[in-house]
């Protein structure tokens, strides 16, 4: 099969959730999220034709898209469509991950509750978690909190750890073999993890995108950009 994607639109119930965060009786971390994030991308939306009332429905709305690279108008902070999604299915052609459902949650501490909702829900769900620390800023008090607390159901052989954006760790931080060797040893020791055996007989996986999107395209034989030659 090839790749496709699948855009899923707010129900009139969500919608009407999301827009009263704006309003009288909500806190100030709500109304600053929804005049600074949510506001500004309905305007932009509506300047451009787009609204609500053609997307926002009852039940569920569905929309099949053709190409997933028409992907960023429904998912990014510049999307037009953005500010009306609740999530998307993307389908991939990769024998790998055959019968295997990948799914990246919003962050616990989004002030749009039904995004925090759904990572709490699939943490529920979930066969495995992989979780991401950033190479440049691991073990933050927000990672250790997260685990903590939210992955506390789920046995240790089950997790996977990762360093994402591997690229960004420069020499004064050292190589990113020092910052896997830091997680390695303090995560286990961590006061509030210790009892749960973290990372036994495991090791911390740096990834990076980057490196990936340029490998893909050597193998291919496609020119890089002059910001991707920059990162090689």
């Amino acid at each position: 099969s090839k790749e496709k994607a699948r855009i899923l639109f707010h129900t009139d119930k969500e919608w009407e959730q999301l827009r009263s965060k704006g309003m009288e009786g909500s806190s100030e971390e709500e109304k600053n999220y929804f005049t600074t994030f949510i506001q500004p991308a309905i305007d932009r939306a509506a300047s451009k034709g787009i609204y609500a009332e053609g997307l926002i429905a009852k039940d569920r709305k569905p929309l099949e898209l053709s190409s997933i690279d028409q992907l960023k108008e429904y998912v990014t902070a510049e999307g037009l469509y953005t500010p009306f999604v609740h999530s998307t299915e993307v389908t991939i052609p990769c024998q790998k991950l055959q019968n295997v459902i990948l799914v990246d949650t919003p962050g616990i501490n989004d002030p749009d509750e039904s995004r925090s909702r759904i990572t709490t829900e699939w943490i529920g769900k979930s066969s495995a978690v992989v979780y991401l620390f950033v190479a440049n800023q691991p073990l933050s008090q927000a990672d250790i909190d997260f685990i903590d607390v939210h992955l506390a159901s789920v046995p240790p052989e089950f997790m996977v750890f990762a360093l994402s954006k591997a690229d960004l760790v420069n020499v004064k931080s050292g190589s990113i073999s020092t910052v896997e060797a830091y997680v390695e040893a303090n995560l286990p020791l961590n006061p509030r993890l210790a009892a749960r055996e973290i990372l036994k007989g495991q090791r911390v996986h740096p990834i990076s995108t980057i490196a990936g999107v340029i490998h893909n395209l050597e193998v291919k034989g496609e020119p890089l950009s002059e910001k991707l030659r920059f990162y090689k």
